[in-house]
């Protein structure tokens, strides 16, 4: 799925950069990848992780690192 970076940050208390982003995503056991001027992050979810198959779920998750 390919997801705004602005998108996840707005999502956030927090100012983290894309490059953040991605790093608590492999944290979290999120496969991604930074794409098209690094304004984009595209991620893979396994399929035991369906409650992150949005962009809601992804911010929670992201939050619970944060």
């Amino acid at each position: 799925m390919k997801i705004l970076a602005s998108h996840i940050t707005s999502m956030s208390n927090k100012s983290i950069d894309i490059q953040d982003i991605s790093d608590y995503l492999h944290r979290l056991g999120h496969e991604n990848e930074i794409i098209e001027d690094k304004t984009v992050i595209d991620i893979e979810f396994t399929p035991n992780k369906g409650d992150c198959l949005s962009l809601l779920g992804i911010g929670r998750d992201l939050n619970s690192i944060l």
